[in-house]
């Protein structure tokens, strides 16, 4: 189970980072237009797309935003020792705000 569990948190890394064909592909099947953090599973989303909603947050726990390039998220990094901005608020503005 340990390495089917590390298996998944580097996907779901790749998820959160990379521009390739299969996070993009993902990030518009599951996401539309919300932050990956903020996508939510549904009924009839796939077993493959529910563990990645899972383990993100363990994911989040274990990784540093370094602010270059206008590609951390304002609402969904995490900025704060308690989590993402959007754990402490609700966002009332643009979920895709970069810095």
């Amino acid at each position: 189970m340990e390495v089917l569990k590390s298996l998944h948190m580097k996907l779901a890394y790749r998820l959160l980072t990379s521009t390739n064909l299969w996070p993009d592909f993902f990030r518009a099947k599951y996401c539309k237009n919300d932050h990956v953090l903020a996508c939510k599973e549904g009924p009839i989303d796939s077993r493959f797309w529910r563990s990645m909603v899972a383990i993100i947050p363990k994911v989040m726990e274990n990784v540093k935003i370094l602010v270059r390039g206008g590609n951390s998220s304002f609402w969904f990094d995490r900025w704060l020792v308690s989590g993402p901005l959007s754990v402490s608020m609700e966002v009332f503005t643009n979920k895709k705000l970069c810095i």
